[in-house]
């Protein structure tokens, strides 16, 4: 008596459980005419098709479809419940396989850079007013996570932050470089003289005014940038660096970038030499610096680095080199 009262209450929750009105088929099977076992069946529902369930007796609910009416065992019916639980699991399911998706889209898209100036800093937003993370030397390696506006959002050392693109560069750079700042008239001539030995060395292939004109612009490395400015005291632009560079040497050069692609003869990209002028720009020329070998500039690029080195190789002087000029 006890198990034939479970079993009642068991039947009675679990029809409970099955609510009346719109519910889905669990899987396929065929109505029949009547609840009973052996009755004779009729057509067949299929797997998730949505009936109407109209009544429920003893373990059997009769559903009806677009086209008849009959009854099937309770075990076919996919509860409210049931269907909520299956369908948290196909969200739960979609969502880790979207966010594994653009986990491994991240993982694509990152590659490794290097540090192309003797000290950058790495800003916790994307400009030049934005608190500093940490410093990076030439050469750090930096994981490179996007790029947008002209700033790589990049780790490096473990910390997260922004380094302005063009100060990034897809090799390890081999031209040795200083941003000191000269404090003094010796400190100045020892600096020129360890500068002139590697620049005669890593331009053995230049002439010797070539050679010469590296030696003296890279002399003037960590010179701030001040926009018209053509002299060490007062800081130069991109133009007037150039300008103040070639008059050592007795030339003189229009004062403008523009200007200076009329100056020497034209040189093609393949065969810079050390010394030539290197001129870029989106739409007409606004940028000039001078070639110092191996893909390298030296010029005076901003108010953020001053009188710096940079590749023309990759980033934004390779999107917007214009051509060359070679003076000597």
């Amino acid at each position: 008596m006890e198990n034939a009262e479970q079993n009642s209450q068991e039947s009675e929750q679990t029809e409970d459980e099955i609510e009346l009105g719109k519910n889905i088929i669990e899987e396929n099977t065929k109505l029949k005419i009547v609840p009973v076992i052996n009755a004779t069946e009729t057509i067949e529902v299929k797997k998730d098709e949505e009936v109407n369930v109209t009544e429920i007796i003893n373990g059997w609910v009769c559903v009806e479809t677009q086209n008849t009416k009959g009854w099937i065992r309770k075990e076919k019916i996919l509860t409210k419940a049931e269907q909520e639980k299956i369908a948290q699991e196909q969200q739960a399911a979609q969502e880790a396989a979207e966010k594994q998706a653009a986990q491994e889209q991240a993982k694509s898209s990152q590659r490794t850079m290097y540090v192309n100036a003797s000290t950058v800093n790495v800003r916790k937003e994307p400009n030049t007013s934005s608190e500093i993370v940490t410093n990076a030397t030439m050469n750090t390696e930096v994981v490179v996570q996007s790029e947008e506006g002209g700033w790589s959002k990049v780790t490096v050392n473990g910390k997260e932050g922004y380094i302005a693109t063009n100060l990034l560069s897809s090799t390890r750079q081999t031209t040795s470089r200083s941003s000191t700042t000269r404090k003094s008239t010796t400190s100045t001539q020892s600096s020129t003289q360890t500068q002139d030995t590697t620049a005669s060395t890593t331009t053995s292939s230049a002439s010797g005014s070539g050679a010469a004109v590296v030696a003296k612009a890279k002399s003037y490395i960590g010179y701030k940038y001040v926009y018209g400015g053509s002299s060490p005291s007062t800081g130069f632009d991109c133009s007037g660096f150039t300008s103040y560079i070639y008059k050592q040497f007795g030339v003189s050069l229009n004062r403008t970038a523009a200007g200076q692609y009329s100056n020497g003869t034209a040189v093609s990209r393949a065969n810079l030499q050390p010394g030539d002028l290197v001129m870029f720009g989106k739409s007409g020329i606004n940028h000039v610096g001078i070639h110092i070998g191996g893909g390298m500039i030296v010029h005076a690029e901003n108010s953020s680095t001053g009188v710096t080195t940079d590749t023309i190789n990759s980033g934004y002087y390779n999107n917007n080199y214009v051509g060359a000029r070679r003076i000597f």
